[in-house]
């Protein structure tokens, strides 16, 4: 049922507030935020050498400043999907090797050859699922704006100017 305004006697549009969004405050798209994460670079700027070293994430991103651990415990999500990723893909080797092996599965050299790509992929993935996982986290939790100094923003529209106040119509009288 519209709301009406007790005025004019005429229902009031609804209107939808506006969502922030990391995409929209920055003018990309989320899809773009997902690659520069899964292509180990900051989701918000899209720098490339945010790890010193292949496991080490520098504390801030050198080009927007962004923090990486925006509250304890960010990474906790990168080390789950990590967990899922190796599990997932570690079950598909089995289940190819199996299948390829047909009737005469070899146990003894399929559970070796799991077990190694379980280890090199949880320990080779580590650090795309971190950055991979920052910018999924600002895909839910909005950036705020004392996060990344540097990044670059999209100005609203509406910035700067008032908003005017409609002035309110007089009803017909008959």
């Amino acid at each position: 049922m519209a709301r009406i305004d007790p005025r004019t006697g005429r229902p009031v549009p609804r209107t939808k507030p506006e969502v922030a969004s990391t995409s929209t405050h920055l003018g990309i798209s989320p899809l773009r935020i997902l690659v520069r994460g899964a292509t180990r670079r900051c989701p918000v700027c899209g720098r490339g050498g945010l790890f010193s070293r292949y496991f080490s994430l520098a504390k801030a991103c050198p080009g927007c400043g962004l923090r990486f651990e925006r509250e304890p415990g960010t990474f906790i999500g990168a080390i789950g999907m990590n967990t899922i990723v190796t599990f997932v893909s570690t079950f598909a080797v089995i289940v190819v090797g199996s299948l390829a092996t047909l009737p005469d599965i070899p146990a003894v050299p399929l559970a070796v050859a799991a077990m190694l790509w379980a280890v090199g992929v949880a320990v080779l993935g580590l650090p795309f699922t971190k950055t991979l996982w920052l910018g999924i986290d600002l895909l839910m939790s909005p950036l705020r704006d004392d996060e990344a100094p540097g990044a670059p923003r999209v100005v609203p529209e509406n910035a700067g100017r008032r908003r005017r106040r409609p002035r309110p119509r007089r009803p017909e009288l008959n």
